[in-house]
Order: C-alpha cells, then structure tokens, then sequence
C-alpha cells in the first residue's frame, strides 16, 4: 500500500529542487564567466570591450544567485543533504 507524502516530504524535495537548481545556475555562471575571462584575453579590442561588459553583467547574476542561496539556507539547508555553493577561483583579468 502506497503511504502518501507528508507536507514535511513534499518540503524536503521542494527544497532539495531549489537547492540543485540555484547550484546548476551557480554552476552555469562560473562557466560563463571563465569564457568571458578568456575572451577577455583576445587581440581584438572588439571582443575585450564585449567580455569585460559581459563579465560585469555576470558579476550582477552571481550577485543574486547568492542571495538565492541565502534564503535556501533561511529554510533549513541542513536537512538538504548537500552543499548548496561549491567555490569557485576565476583568474585576474588582464589589464
């Protein structure tokens, strides 16, 4: 017999769903901004411009991802089961 989910299961998973999904977006943006940092690199002055631009809109959305993670960990990350932020080391921009 199929025992029915608590209000407190139904909690867990929503918030083990907002938990995995706040991190693939962390983890997308670390990504893009590693391609902005090494188009940042190129000869083009073009291409610089449009990275450093684009790195700074990024710089923006991991802003709020972060406040994202704040408020998951408002409800009782613990009880998640896993990391919420893994760190992420981005190299200096070139000058």
């Amino acid at each position: 017999m199929d025992v029915p989910p608590t209000v407190q299961d139904e909690q867990a998973v929503s918030r083990q769903l907002h938990s995995l999904s706040v991190r693939n977006l962390a983890h997308l943006a670390a990504a893009l901004t590693q391609l902005g940092f090494e188009l940042s690199r190129s000869s083009d002055p073009g291409t610089r411009q449009a990275a450093n631009a684009f790195i700074g809109q990024l710089a923006n959305i991991n802003q709020d991802i972060d406040r994202q993670i704040e408020l998951l960990s408002a409800l009782d990350a613990d009880n998640v089961g896993f990391r919420l932020l893994d760190e992420v080391h981005y190299p200096d921009a070139p000058e």
